[in-house]
């Protein structure tokens, strides 16, 4: 599996990045954003991480 990680300043960037990766064939439930501003993805109608994506738990868990 491979991840590609994308670092930008703008929602807008990242709605740009969605739509590319959308042409290509990629789609939401493959990739996820993970932004302090979750409204502002809501409303560009882009796919935010879950709490699993954006900590590091289920490692934590097998340590345990």
């Amino acid at each position: 599996m491979k991840r590609l990680f994308y670092l930008v300043d703008a929602i807008d960037n990242v709605e740009s990045i969605s739509d590319d990766l959308h042409r290509d064939g990629v789609s939401n439930w493959r990739f996820h954003v993970v932004s302090k501003d979750e409204a502002g993805l809501y409303s560009h109608h882009v796919h935010s991480a879950s709490v699993l994506d954006r900590t590091d738990l289920p490692r934590f868990v097998e340590r345990g």
